[in-house]
């Protein structure tokens, strides 16, 4: 029993990397915008449909391919704010929550009349080497995932605090008005995060794609876990969202080896709704 615990709690936090910048693409959205995504796992299913496209079409392995699949996201991201998150920045919170839910429902709808509803797939050879440490086990594929999604978390985390951009993010989502009185361009700073929070779905998307099966309706495999993630640290704040992956891919694992058959989804579960009880801003309060 031992052994099946340290095994969970090392897939737990390998698992956590991909999660966070998944997350922390979310958390971006909603701290600069006041939106709530909902279709947010459906770009990320955008996402890994085009890295399969980049891999069947030219044949650039997997991880590789994010140097063409992110910036085809931001761009993504910026038709997504310009034409739609623009226009119901002020409107009521339904409103939102409407659009962010219909759009989810026209990408599904266009990835199952362009790819059908038949699992893609691609194969890596990085996905089957494993190494052992003693009596724990570790994949190569998580371990260079969780490298390089908290690896791109933390720079991201740093830009956020510690540069001039980062500044103009967070003054433009803590008073939208009083940044644009000191001369910030909100409009472009609001445009950058959105394309952004976008883009790190590429990055996301090329680690997981070698991993999960491709389909119309993957991303709402992934949507209820994220949301999960961003609330348990806190909506709107990056640090919260890295924490709460951590979190909730330990919960995640650990449920799993604890407690027999689909049970384990439990455990996530009744974290989530322990810090909703006891702290319902979350970890860290919301704060980008």
């Amino acid at each position: 029993m031992g052994t099946v615990i340290v095994q969970a709690i090392v897939e737990g936090i390998l698992n956590a990397g991909i999660f966070s910048l998944v997350a922390i693409g979310l958390t971006l959205i909603f701290g600069v915008m006041k939106i709530v995504n909902f279709a947010h796992g459906d770009f990320l299913m955008v996402a890994l449909y085009v890295a399969y496209l980049v891999f069947i079409t030219i044949g650039l392995h997997p991880y590789i391919s994010a140097v063409i699949v992110v910036p085809v996201m931001f761009l993504i991201g910026v038709i997504f704010y310009k034409f739609f998150i623009k226009k119901i920045q002020n409107a009521p919170e339904s409103s939102q929550i409407l659009l962010t839910i219909g759009i989810s429902f026209v990408l599904q709808n266009l990835a199952l009349l362009f790819f059908s509803s038949d699992l893609k797939s691609i194969t890596s050879s990085l996905a089957d080497v494993s190494y052992q440490l003693g009596p724990v086990s570790i994949r190569m594929h998580k371990f260079w995932g969780f490298v390089v999604g908290i690896g791109v978390s933390s720079i991201f985390y740093y830009i956020l605090r510690f540069t001039d951009f980062g500044r103009l993010i967070r003054a433009s989502s803590q008073n939208s008005q009083a940044a644009h009185l000191v001369g910030v361009n909100v409009e472009k700073v609001l445009l950058l995060s959105a394309g952004i929070g976008i883009a790190l779905l590429g990055i996301a998307s090329s680690w997981l794609i070698p991993i999960t099966f491709v389909s119309p309706s993957v991303g709402s495999i992934y949507l209820l876990p994220v949301f999960i993630i961003v609330i348990l640290g806190g909506l709107g704040s990056v640090r919260g969202a890295m924490f709460g992956a951590l979190l909730y891919s330990l919960s995640d694992t650990l449920g799993a080896a604890l407690i027999p058959g689909s049970l384990g989804l439990v455990i996530p579960l009744l974290l989530f709704i322990a810090v909703l009880i006891l702290r319902p801003e979350g970890l860290f309060r919301g704060a980008i």
